[in-house]
Order: structure tokens, then sequence, then C-alpha cells
């Protein structure tokens, strides 16, 4: 079993997961995966070595050659193995797109001869796992008489056991495979049903398919091909109140409890497929030729209302977003002198893509539902009307009154190109270089060309020309990487506010998603050592250090006027892995983990043309400050025992005449550990990660967390908002797993059956008092306290057979 460093996951029992990411979480170092699977169907947030420039930054998808924009449709047990390339190996492999790391996803394919059928089934019986305290009805109006408010009457706050339930929850993997001598087959067939622990609630529904097909007809020709296959159906009905509502203790008229309510549904489809050919015609010459397709797309729509002689209001979208791609690669290599190592490669690839968004809003009579798409204002004829057929043949419901469709259609073309060299001296020198440049058009205007490089090298010192080494010490290797690429983000909504020598800026307005004309460029360093022993088994410990800065520009409108913002994101850190593993007899060992520490900050620019107006009173904690890491939070040291008679909104003392720069929302370090021991038909896994020096901050009074705020509560008022009362300490570590497995003592041959049980996030060590520290690091919140959606304890049981 190889150290964590080397992402081969799959070889480690995983927890049960639903999107193919959560495979990576807290097993590869610099890699954080933030995901609840109580939230049905959420698609998890990734960091690759940090934040990138944008909190929209995420790493490239990649599966089986194909790139794409979602994983939502496809299971992970149709995965064969998860890859996290980041820094000069990435940009070397996949180009410009890579800058925030590739996720390299390869699925099964046939592994054994002959014919084998695999059926995996587990269930879950969940809950939430961990709740604040909300404050009562009366702490909430005394609240409400202070600040000069009136009393609630005929309410009540809402409490989780208002709202949540014990759910089960269920999937099934059916997997075929066919292995001969030429010809290999393998499918896979799946169904996921996810039900979370809110009262009321539908779940998640999807249906998952996976194939694949190798022939070598000769020994120096190979054809191959994949697809996947994916539908969802994510159904929530929270029928009046939903977590955030019960963590921030909203209250809520008791008469009109059940008749408030918001219904959504979402449904997502994934559709990937691909063809490789590769020939060795010649000795040392490798061609290569591939191309794929993928699609992905989510129709949604959220009906809401207030009371039963109320009109119903209705939002839907439809977004779908469909790839083409197909590339040639040519590569050789010569030895000479039986020593030295030289190869040359050729790369050329291209895709389209088309984007394309139909929104719409509008409203009817709660009693009629039938109205069709007519009673349109008259001044919205000019521009709607054309649209609105576009927008029925998208598939979504034709619901009441049409107040507005947001139409919007995106096509470009991506022209890629490489050059790779490398040398290699018997087994103890590599380098590898590439140069690529990238091009796209866009409604048919060529965009500047965005140029890149990568060197890569590593070097063998435990090889047989030191001699020095111990019997027992098996490798010793130092590697190295550097990159750069320029690129051009794309514009769309960003979860930035900007401040500059302590003056707050204000919120950036975008213009419509495009490609900026702006290029900047991200430059990519690292260097590692990898060491190998045998000590009692095999032990493997990996040390990385990496160094990435990313330009970026973010535009404003001001009265009018344009300005712009240029700065960088610097972020630094040490990476550090292992893992061990043995027999004896027939007891079985391993163990490993990573560790990881992070700085980030920015460094503002010089040429920055700034508009901008003063507010002292922004604490907007997602912000970008000269010299500070990103989303720190600008605020007052609170003071507890500082009382303001004339003013009883506020209960802080300034100390000082500005507010200072503190807190920030990434951690400094995180981990990820396990270990697991084996005898006989028995196994045993204990597996958990964690995360360190990251900061939560709330922005209003009524979030549950205000009974924290300071000791004395309830004296206390919209003043602690700006206030290091507000701010809190969100490091923790969490058990994921800890699971138990035994594999049954069949007499049959060829038939085996295997049965394990396992506890899911039952154990949290953290002095946060809120929900789950984690779920303040995903984009929807980035460092808030939301409470989006609760993390649950789960039992799960399963079995795996096959024959």
């Amino acid at each position: 079993m190889p150290c964590f460093g080397q992402v081969d996951t799959l070889k480690i029992p995983v927890p049960f997961v639903t999107d193919v990411t959560e495979l990576l979480k807290g097993r590869v170092a610099g890699v954080e995966v933030i995901s609840s699977v109580a939230s049905p169907g959420m698609e998890p947030t990734v960091y690759v070595r940090g934040i990138g420039p944008l909190l929209s930054s995420r790493p490239l998808y990649v599966v089986d050659g194909v790139r794409v924009h979602s994983l939502e449709g496809l299971s992970p047990q149709d995965v064969e193995s998860v890859e996290a390339l980041r820094n000069g190996p990435a940009l070397t492999l996949y180009g410009p797109e890579a800058a925030d790391g590739v996720v390299v996803i390869r699925t099964r394919r046939a592994s054994e001869r002959g014919f084998h059928v695999t059926y995996e089934a587990d269930g879950m019986v969940q809950w939430p796992a961990w709740v604040p305290e909300g404050i009562t009805i009366d702490e909430r109006n005394e609240y409400q008489q202070r600040m000069g408010y009136a009393p609630f009457t005929d309410r009540k706050c809402l409490s989780i056991s208002d709202g949540t339930e014990t759910s089960f929850s269920h999937r099934h993997h059916l997997a075929l495979q066919w292995g001969g001598d030429r010809l290999k087959a393998y499918t896979g067939l799946s169904y996921l049903d996810l039900d979370g622990p809110m009262m009321g609630q539908e779940g998640f529904r999807r249906h998952t398919g996976s194939w694949s097909l190798s022939w070598t007809p000769v020994s120096w020709l190979t054809v191959e091909t994949t697809g996947n296959y994916g539908r969802g159906d994510h159904a929530s009905d929270y029928e009046g109140y939903s977590w955030m509502d019960m963590a921030r203790s909203v209250p809520v008229s008791l008469s009109q409890e059940k008749e408030e309510g918001a219904l959504k549904r979402r449904y997502p489809a994934f559709l990937t497929g691909s063809a490789h050919l590769e020939a060795r015609p010649l000795r040392g010459l490798s061609l290569r030729a591939g191309g794929g397709y993928s699609h992905s797309g989510e129709k949604s729509s959220r009906v809401s209302w207030q009371h039963p002689e109320g009109d119903l209001t209705f939002t839907g979208q439809n977004d779908t977003r469909t790839k083409w791609h197909w590339e040639t690669e040519a590569d050789y290599a010569v030895t000479l002198g039986g020593s030295h190592h030289l190869r040359a490669g050729v790369t050329y690839r291209q895709r389209t893509e088309d984007y394309e968004l139909y929104s719409a809003g509008g409203d009817v009579p709660f009693s009629d539902s039938g109205v069709s798409w007519m009673d349109v204002p008259g001044f919205l004829n000019g521009f709607v009307l054309p649209e609105m057929e576009a927008f029925r043949a998208s598939g979504l419901k034709d619901w009441g009154h049409l107040e507005s469709v947001s139409p919007f259609a995106w096509s470009w073309k991506w022209d890629e190109a490489s050059l790779q060299a490398g040398y290699a001296w018997k087994d103890l020198l590599r380098i590898d270089g590439a140069l690529f440049r990238a091009t796209m058009m866009e409604v048919k205007e060529e965009k500047e060309p965005l140029d890149g490089w990568s060197v890569n090298g590593a070097l063998n010192l435990a090889s047989g020309f030191l001699g020095l080494l111990p019997a027992w010490w098996r490798t010793w290797t130092l590697r190295g990487s550097w990159g750069q690429t320029d690129r051009a983000l794309l514009n769309g909504p960003v979860a930035f506010s900007f401040a500059h020598d302590g003056i707050p800026l204000i919120e950036p307005q975008f213009q419509a998603a495009s490609y900026r004309e702006d290029i900047f460029q991200s430059v990519r360093r690292e260097a590692g050592m990898d060491f190998g022993f045998h000590a009692g088994g095999d032990l493997s410990l990996s040390v990385t250090y990496f160094s990435n800065d990313d330009g970026a520009c973010t535009y404003r409108a001001m009265f009018g006027g344009m300005g712009r913002l240029l700065y960088t994101v610097m972020n630094r850190g040490w990476e550090f892995s292992g893992g061990w593993k043995g027999t004896s007899g027939d007891f079985r060992y391993a163990a490993g983990g990573n560790l990881t520490l992070y700085s980030n900050r920015i460094r503002l620019n010089q040429e920055n043309i700034l508009a901008f107006s003063i507010s002292e009173g922004n604490t907007d904690p997602r912000r970008v400050v000269d010299g500070e890491p990103v989303g720190v939070a600008r605020l007052h040291q609170f003071n507890r025992d500082y009382y303001m008679e004339d003013n009883p909104r506020y209960y802080y003392q300034p100390l000082d005449d500005k507010p200072s720069y503190v807190g920030g929302v990434m951690p400094t370090v995180s981990m990820g550990l396990y270990g697991m021991v084996g005898w006989n038909r028995w196994s045993f896994l204990v597996s958990g990660h964690g995360m360190g020096g990251n900061s939560i901050f709330t922005q209003t009074p009524y979030n549950a967390l205000m009974k924290y705020y300071q000791d004395n509560y309830p004296d206390g008022g919209d003043g602690l908002m700006n206030t290091t009362a507000a701010l809190f300490d969100g490091s923790f570590f969490r058990l994921d797993q800890v699971r138990l497995g035994y594999d049954l003592p069949l007499r049959r041959q060829g038939l085996s059956i295997g049965l394990y049980a396992s506890l899911e996030n039952f154990f949290l060590f953290t002095r946060y008092p809120g929900s789950d520290p984690e779920m303040a690091l995903t984009r929807e919140s980035f460092g808030l306290e939301t409470a989006t959606f609760p993390t649950s304890k789960r039992v799960v049981f399963g079995l795996k057979a096959g024959f």
C-alpha cells in the first residue's frame, strides 16, 4: 500500500461517498475536499494547494482522457484510480487549464481473465451529528426589546427536532467483466438512493452506467473505447423551515409552520464517451490518437409560497455544457550507448464547448397552477417573447405568469499544441520538459495565445553509483519542477470584496461572461525528496516544498466608470506524507498519513486603477487585503467589560481608531491519518482528517452562535458583528471511519463474500461551538457560519460478493 501522496486511494476502504473527488478526502497532501454526504447530491468544494485567484478556481477534471465540467453523474464504484496532479507535472500534461491542479480519473477495466461478476450493496442510517444550541423565544424577545423592536407573539424558535429525522439510504453496484488474450470488456451499473436527515426531504436518486472495451488485434496496436452515463433526481421539501433557519433560531408563526415552504427539484445529467488508438509500428515510436465527448446538464425548478391564500412563485433554470475534443500525439524514444535515453514528442489537441443557460421566474395563483405563459408585461415583449419558445423547449414546467427570462449562450473553440523532450541516464537521472501554447476563439474572434513551459527532474541517490547506503535503505530520490503559464480568467460572479491601505473597496461588478482580454501568469515551483526503507515492512516517506504565485485582475463599475484591481495570490507550503505496511504470517498491517503546512498571502500590484468608497462598517470577511491572507476579516477587538449607556446597540470598546484585519478562512495546517490491521479473515480500519488555523465568522446577530459571543449572554447587540466576539476558531480533527470487515470462509472455488460495518463521523474534536467547522470552507459560505446543511453521523453495513 503506497503512502497517501501517491494517490492510490482505492486500495484503502473509504467511507460512504457519492462524489468521486471525495475519494481524495484526507488522503492526499495539499488537496482539500470539503463535502457533506448528508446533503443529497451536493458537489464537494476542492482546493489544491490553497486558493487560486478566484473562489471559483477549481482543479481540472479529466475522465478517461476527456475534460469534463462535472462529476455528478459518475459513480465512485466504477472508478479504478484517482490521481491528483499539481504544479509542473500537471502543466506538462494538460497546459494552462492545469494551473489549479488536475484530478485524473480512470474508470474500471477488466482486470482478470475469464468472466467475472461482482455485486456490492450497502445501507446507511444517518442523523445530524453536531448541532448548535439555539436561543429560546424568551431570549430572542429580550434581544428584540433591547434593540427597540416589538417582541414575538404566538411564535416559537425552531429547534433541531422540529425538522430532522433519522433517515435510511442505500446503493447497489453490479459489475460484469470479461478478460481474454485480445479482447477485454467491462460494464458497471449502479443505483443510489440517498435520503438526507431533513424531515420531509425526498433526497437524491441517481442511476449510472460505465463501460469499457479494449481490443488488441496485433501486438503493436490497441483500440479502446469507454463511456459513462448518469442521471439524477434531487428533490427537497423543507415545509416551512430549513437547517439554516434552525441554526439561526428564526422564529416562525405556530399557525403557519406547515404552510410556508419551498420545493426545489434538480435533474442533473452526465454523459462522456471516448475512443483511443495506440500504435507502435517501429521500435521506440508510439503514435496515439483519440477523441471524446462530454455533456453535463441540469434542469431545476423551485416553487415557494407563504400561505395557502397567497400566490405561488417559481423560478426555473436549464444549464447545459457540451464538449467535443480530439487529440493526436507522437512520441519517439531512443537509447544511445546502452545508458542514455532520449525522448521527443508532440501533442495537438482541439476542443469545442457550448454553454447554454436559460432561467425564468414568475408567479401563479396558488389555487390555479394551470395558467400558461401568457400574461407578459408589455414592456418586456420586445426582448422576452423571442426567447420564450427556447426556454419552453428546455423542458421546464410551464407554470404561471412569466415575469423574466434570462437566456445566455456561449460557444468557443480551444486549440492547444505542446512539444515535449526528455533525457534519462540509466536509472539515476531523469529530466522532462515541455513548451505549450493554447489559443481560444470566441464568437469568431481569436483571443491572444496563452503560452507556458515546465521542467521536471528527478535524481536517484540510492542507486549503485553511491554505494554508501545500507541494504535496508531502498530508495532516495530528489525531485523538482518549475513551470509557468499564461491565464485568462473567466468573468462571472465572485465572492470577494477588496481593500487597499485599510480602505474597503466596493464590490466587483463584472461584464457579461467571457474570457478577459487581460493575460496574467501563474508560476508553479516545487522541490521534494522521497525515501523508501525496509523496516519490518515497507516504509515510504515524502517531503515537498511548493511555491505558487497566481496573478489576477478584478473589474468593478462605479458611477458608470471602470476600475480594476491587480493582485497576486501567493501560496507557499510544505507537504509531508508517509506509509508503512507489512505482513507476518496471517497478520497484516498498514498505517500512513499526510500533513500540509500552508501560507497564503495577497500582494497588490502598483499599477491599479482604483474606484472605491469608504465604509468602516464593512465586515465582509471574503476580502483581498495587501499582505493578508485571502478572506481576512476587518474587526474591532472585543472588550466584554465595556458598555455604552447612551447607545445600547454597541457593546464593544473600539481599542483603536480603525479595526484590524484578523482571522483567516483557509487553514494553515491540514492532515489525514489512517491505520489498518488484519488477521486471517478479519480487518479493522480507522481513518480521519483535520484542519487547523482557520477562522469562522458570523455576520448576523440572529445566528444561534450569538449564544457564544460572550459569557454573559444575552448582553449583546448588533455591534458584536464588528468585533472579534463574532470570530471563532475553526480547527478540528474528525474520525471519518471506524470499520470492521470479515470475509466469509466459503469452500466453493471462485466465490467470495465479504461483509463490513462502519461508524462514520461519530467523533469530532473541536472547540468550535457551531454545527460543523468544515462546512464553513465551502465556496458558498467561505468562512461564514451559514449552516448550509447538517453533517451526519452514519452507521453503514455492506457486502461484496463475486465469482
